[in-house]
């Protein structure tokens, strides 16, 4: 589940991240079928995650590490 978590990360199509809350630990095989809107018409990737996989993804808040980077300058070699 965290593999699957970290991949719906990374569409973006769900365009947020995606944190694994199942409490399943753990191999599992399985197999859905989606392409993205643009390219298939069909269902939206949450539908199909639901309705193949029994899987919800839900908004909520919560915190985030975010590293940012106020200035950067170039290397002085000696």
């Amino acid at each position: 589940m965290d593999r699957l978590a970290t991949a719906l990360s990374r569409n973006p199509e769900v365009g947020r991240l995606v944190e694994n809350r199942t409490g399943l630990a753990g191999e599992f095989d399985f197999t859905w079928s989606w392409f993205p809107n643009d390219q298939v018409p069909g269902p939206s990737i949450f539908t199909a995650i639901q309705e193949q996989l029994g899987l919800r993804l839900e908004p909520i808040k919560a915190k985030q590490r975010i590293i940012v980077i106020d200035s950067a300058e170039r290397p002085i070699l000696e």
